[in-house]
Parts: C-alpha cells; structure tokens; sequence
C-alpha cells in the first residue's frame, strides 16, 4: 500500500517535468507533501493550545492528546484537518500556477491522506486513528463533507478555471470568486 502512496505522490514530478528537471520537481512535490503533512500535524497541536489540552509526540508526526471532554477532542481532531484543508485552498486561490510541483505535491498528499482515512474508517471497527474519536454517524458525515472537499480540490487543482476558489457572503447575497 504504501509503494502505492509513493507512486501516487510523485506522479506529478513525472508528468510535470522534462527529463533533466526530474530530481528537483520531485524535491519541491515532495516539500509540497511534507508541508501539507506538517499542516495536519500542526493543526492538532493548534488544536490543543485552544482547548488548553496537553498534547505529547511520540514520534515526528504521531501525537497523542490527553482530553476527556468531547468537544476538546473534536476540535483537537478537526483542527488538522481544517488547517490541512486551509492549506490546500491557499495554494489553490495563489497566484502559483496549478501545474507547479510544490501545489500538486500538497494537493495530492491531502487527497491521498483525506482518502485512505475516509476508506480506512469505513472498514476498521470503531473509526480509524483521528476518526475513532467519533461515532459512526458522525464519522460518516465527517467523511461525507471531506469527500466533497476532496472533490472539489481534486477538480480545481487541475481545472482551475472550472469552479470558484471561494464563495464571500456580503450583505446583498453570495459572491463567487473564479
């Protein structure tokens, strides 16, 4: 699975580069991954400094969050994938050209990371990592709201002019930005 995930990942540095620029595009798309992976992780530790929850690290990116109260685990938990989500729509409304290697690199790591959690909840009794904190009907709808998100990245990460990058609310209705 994880050869998978790494092929997935650098798939961008091989359609997006000539045969001289591989090592680098494959560098920056890369940089893109981690970032989009330091984005979620930094998420829940932004997560637990709001709830005033102590937090410990185990390992560079598994961190385990010492609450008891519900609705500071749901922060702690949705903080990540919030701030890995701002990430993504950022880069998407930046003046970066869609195709650069260090966008796609978080864009794709973000749809494979949303992904593989969203799948792995439904088939792992009780949720899977972040998503156990949560019941079933809950997971569902948290995977239901990821998965359109994850539609909607996926599309304009490659269709940039398709969609609007965001919607603003102002006093005489919604404005679109494409």
């Amino acid at each position: 699975m994880k050869q998978w995930i790494v092929i997935m990942l650098l798939w961008p540095s091989l359609a997006l580069s000539q045969v001289g620029d591989l090592l680098k595009t494959t560098a920056v798309t890369m940089l893109g991954a981690g970032t989009a992976l330091l984005a979620h992780e930094g998420g829940h530790q932004i997560g637990a400094w709001a709830t005033d929850t102590s937090m410990s690290w185990h390992a560079p990116f598994d961190g385990t969050w010492h609450a008891e109260d519900k609705e500071e685990i749901a922060a702690i938990v949705l903080s990540g994938w919030a701030l890995e989500g701002l990430g993504a729509e950022a880069l998407l409304a930046s003046p970066l050209e869609k195709h650069n290697a260090f966008l796609q690199g978080y864009v794709n790591y973000y749809i494979i990371h949303m992904t593989q959690y969203t799948i792995r909840s439904a088939f792992t009794h009780g949720g899977y990592r972040d998503f156990h904190e949560f019941t079933h009907s809950e997971r569902t709808l948290l995977s239901v709201g990821l998965g359109i998100h994850l539609a909607l990245v996926a599309y304009r990460s490659w269709r940039p002019d398709g969609l609007p990058t965001y919607l603003h609310a102002t006093f005489d209705g919604l404005e679109w930005r494409w």
